[in-house]
C-alpha cells in the first residue's frame, strides 16, 4: 500500500484545524504570494551611501552590485541580519510568522526545518535588530509609569566546578597556581555565586515601564535595586513627549523627573488605587502580562537576554494585525543596516552594567 503524499497529509491536517486557524493560514498564504522571495533593489551603496552603482552579475542566486564611488561590491542584503544566511528568504518569512505568534523554539524549528540552536540564534539576531524600531517611539498624553523587579537569573550558564578544575595530584605550588587561575577566570567571566536575598537589593534588576493611553509601551532596565531620580530620568529621557501628564505612585524619585521634564505630575497616594480619576491600571496590566510572558510562557530567561525579551514583549503586547506587523518587520529589516554575530550573542556579559 503506497504512502499518502505530503499534499494529501497537509489537506487532511488543514481540514482538522479550527475555522479561525484556517483563516489565519489563508491570510498568511496570501501574504507569501504578495511578498516576493527576492529582496527589493537597494537605493544606495551600504558602504558609502552613494547612489551611483551598477549591476555586477549574479552569485549564489543573488544579484550583486558594484559601487562606482567606492568600488565595492554588495547585494541588497549586505550589512543586514539576512546577509550570509544559508537559508532562503522565504524561511525567514516562516520564522517571523512563528515569532510573532510566540511559538516555542522547538515548534518553530520544526515548522521552519531548521535546527534548535539556529532558531535560538535567529530569535536574538532579530531582537537585536528590532531594538532600533522602538528608539524613535514617543509616548504622549496621559502616561502611567511604574517599576517592577526581577531577580538575577543565570539560566544556561555553566558554572566552573572547583573540584573538577583542580587536579587531585599536584604540588602545593601547582595548587596555588591553579587557584589563582580559577579566581582569574571567575573575575573575567564576572561570575558571582548565586545568592537569594529578600526585599529590594542589588540582586534585583529594576525594570521601568511607561504606558500611555494608546497602550504604547516603553520598558527598559534602569538599574539594580531601588532606582534614584537620575536613573529614572535616564530611563524615560526622550521617550515621552512634552506637555504630557505623568501618573505614578508616591515614590519621591518621580518628583524630580516630572519637574525636570516639565510634566504635570499626578501621584497616587499609598494604599489607594485612584487619585482625581487617574489610576495605574494600564502599567499594572503590562507588569502582569510581562511577568506571565517571562515566567510562564518562556519558563524564565537569563538576565543577559532580558533586554532582548523586553523588545519581544513590546512587539507582541498590543494585539494588532499580525500579518501587517510581519510585513512591517521585513521592511524594517531590509532598510536597517545592522549585523550581529552569533558569538557576540553567547558571550554577552551575565549582568548589564550601569554607569
Amino acid at each position: 500500500m503506497s504512502k499518502p503524499s505530503k499534499l494529501s497529509e497537509l489537506k487532511f491536517s488543514f481540514v482538522k484545524l479550527p475555522k479561525e486557524e484556517q483563516e489565519q493560514f489563508r491570510r498568511f498564504a496570501n501574504i507569501c504570494q504578495i511578498m516576493s522571495n527576492k529582496p527589493k533593489p537597494p537605493k544606495f551603496c551600504p558602504h558609502c551611501r552613494s547612489v551611483h552603482f551598477v549591476k555586477n552579475g549574479i552569485k549564489c542566486g543573488s544579484q550583486r552590485y558594484l559601487c562606482r564611488f567606492c568600488n565595492k561590491s554588495f547585494t541588497a542584503e549586505s550589512k543586514t541580519i539576512l546577509y550570509g544566511s544559508q537559508k532562503e528568504r522565504l524561511v525567514w518569512h516562516y520564522y517571523v510568522f512563528c515569532f510573532l505568534r510566540k511559538l516555542s523554539l522547538r515548534e518553530t524549528a520544526r515548522m521552519c526545518e531548521i535546527s534548535l540552536p539556529t532558531a535560538f540564534a535567529w530569535r536574538h539576531k532579530l531582537l537585536y535588530c528590532l531594538k532600533n524600531m522602538f528608539d524613535q517611539q514617543e509616548l504622549q498624553g496621559i502616561v502611567q509609569a511604574d517599576e517592577m523587579y526581577f531577580s538575577r537569573n543565570n539560566k544556561g550558564q555553566r558554572w566552573p566546578d572547583i573540584k573538577k578544575f583542580y587536579k587531585r595530584t599536584c604540588t602545593p605550588e601547582q595548587d596555588s597556581e591553579q587557584r589563582a587561575e580559577y579566581e582569574k577566570r571567575q573575575k573575567a567571566l564576572q561570575i558571582q555565586p548565586p545568592k537569594s536575598t529578600r526585599g529590594i537589593s542589588d540582586d534585583k534588576f529594576c525594570l521601568t515601564f511607561a504606558v500611555d493611553q494608546n497602550r504604547k509601551l516603553h520598558a527598559t532596565i534602569s538599574n539594580r535595586g531601588n532606582p534614584s531620580s537620575a536613573e529614572l530620568k535616564n530611563a524615560l529621557q526622550g521617550k515621552i513627549k512634552e506637555n504630557a501628564t505623568l501618573v505614578t505612585d508616591s515614590k519621591a524619585a518621580y518628583n524630580k523627573v516630572a519637574l525636570d521634564f516639565h510634566f504635570e505630575h499626578i501621584k497616587i497616594p499609598p494604599k489607594q488605587h485612584k487619585q482625581a480619576g487617574y489610576t495605574l491600571s494600564l502599567v499594572n496590566n503590562a507588569h502582569r502580562h510581562f511577568r506571565t510572558f517571562i515566567e510562564d510562557h518562556l519558563m524564565g530567561v537569563a538576565t543577559k537576554y532580558l533586554p532582548n525579551y523586553i523588545v519581544y514583549f513590546q512587539l507582541t503586547y498590543c494585539q494588532d494585525d499580525l500579518d501587517e506587523k510581519q510585513k512591517e518587520i521585513f521592511d524594517f529589516i531590509d532598510k536597517t543596516y545592522f549585523r550581529v554575530k552569533i558569538k557576540e550573542i553567547s558571550k554577552r556579559p551575565l549582568y548589564p552594567t550601569f554607569d
